[in-house]
């Protein structure tokens, strides 16, 4: 497979997650890899009124439940001229089998389940293009179509009488509980009487840039119990500054005025699953964190190594001990490569050291091994200078490493 003209973009919030999938690809000797932060910027990557524009052959989306940032994105293409990349790929910590059927509608063709390893993202980018197979006991979507989401809480802050009669009546046709408040004040008032994941999700007004409720929805963000709410702002669909300034303020979803019927089943539908799928795994992975005993080492930031792996405690321990394994030759791998002034080598030792250090959360490391990637790549003599600053940092973590895998036999 010819894979030099390939365009490809990576999007998502976790900037270290984004770099990490970005050096996967150029291993597999992708050139043309854009990484898009997902804020007010990222529409501008599907600007189709351009004269050179072209659409993107794969877009890499990360994919976090239950808050689903990224929806707001993949709904866009369809009511927003916006260019859609040929195919669409979801990274995500869940197996996604029972909402195949919504994200085939929103034109999602692929979904990679973490941990990611390169010949995963190898079979995707050889494979034909396809729609999303939907798995056969992926049922659950025409089960919900007749019982409803019952049980579902959503909070409407709505300031005209009209849309919220409107609305109320869209969501309560699907067995939904709604609560209404006037204005964001009012919203606050309502959600505090409950706790935070009393509400399956949130959906505002925000069709005016300048009002009240864009106070409301920056003041929840800025609480932590709120931080997992999703929150959908209702607009109308001329509005894509609203859009780009929603997407600032973390807003998750949004949903065009007057409702539509089917797209409110998606929205209702995709938030439900998210919610159910996420809480089945957060229970067993507070389970089995609780048993998990960690590291706690100098030069290894645990908390950003857990998140990137979505706090799951025995796949980061699972990496450590592939790190520690592979590694821990590493440095008489790279002292023979220097011996023998073997550039080739010396930048794959380096670009390899520096992606796991990378998603492990060696803060130190890292910069390091790219510093002395660059340096191999120009087979400049500086690299000879670079290479004790590089083992300082690499060789107390291995060493520490040693005693823990070898106190825990």
């Amino acid at each position: 497979m010819n894979t030099a003209n390939l365009r490809i973009l990576v999007v998502g919030e976790n900037s270290t997650a984004c770099t990490n999938l970005s050096e996967f690809l150029h291993v597999l000797g992708i050139v043309n890899v854009d990484i898009g932060e997902y804020n007010n910027a990222v529409f501008d990557c599907f600007n189709a009124n351009t004269a050179d524009s072209k659409p993107y052959d794969f877009m890499f989306l990360h994919w976090p439940l239950p808050t689903l940032n990224g929806l707001m994105l993949l709904r866009s293409f369809k009511d927003y001229e916006l260019q859609r990349p040929k195919r669409i790929v979801l990274i995500t910590h869940y197996e996604l089998d029972n909402m195949f059927s919504q994200l085939q509608g929103l034109g999602v063709t692929d979904v990679l389940v973490r941990p990611i390893l390169p010949q995963m993202i190898w079979k995707i980018l050889a494979a034909p293009p396809k729609l999303l197979a939907i798995p056969t006991n992926a049922g659950l979507d025409a089960n919900l179509r007749k019982t409803g989401v019952s049980g579902m809480r959503v909070l409407l802050i709505e300031d005209k009488p009209a849309d919220r009669a409107l609305i109320s009546k869209a969501l309560q046709q699907f067995a939904v509980k709604v609560d209404v408040a006037i204005g964001g004040s009012e919203g606050v008032g309502e959600l505090a009487q409950h706790s935070s994941d009393y509400y399956t999700l949130v959906l505002i007004s925000l069709e005016v840039l300048k009002s009240e409720n864009y106070r409301t929805v920056k003041k929840l963000r800025e609480e932590l119990k709120y931080t997992e709410l999703p929150i959908i702002m209702l607009v109308a669909k001329h509005a894509m500054g609203v859009l780009r300034r929603g997407i600032d303020l973390t807003i998750n979803c949004y949903l065009l005025k007057p409702p539509n019927n089917d797209e409110v089943w998606e929205l209702l539908s995709m938030y439900y699953l998210s919610n159910l799928v996420w809480s089945v795994n957060k229970n067993a992975q507070k389970s089995d964190n609780a048993s998990i005993k960690l590291p706690v080492i100098p030069g290894l930031d645990l908390s950003q190594g857990l998140l990137n792996c979505g706090d799951d405690h025995e796949l980061y321990l699972a990496l450590l001990l592939s790190f520690y394994n592979e590694h821990n030759g590493i440095i008489a791998n790279l002292s023979k490569a220097f011996a023998t002034c073997n550039w080739q080598e010396i930048a794959r030792l380096a670009h390899t050291l520096k992606g796991l250090a990378n998603m492990l959360g060696m803060p130190y490391v890292s910069p390091l091994a790219k510093d002395l990637e660059h340096e191999a790549r120009l087979e400049n003599q500086g690299a000879f200078d670079m290479l004790p600053n590089l083992l300082d940092e690499v060789e107390p973590i291995l060493a520490e490493l040693d005693r823990f895998y070898n106190v825990a036999k």
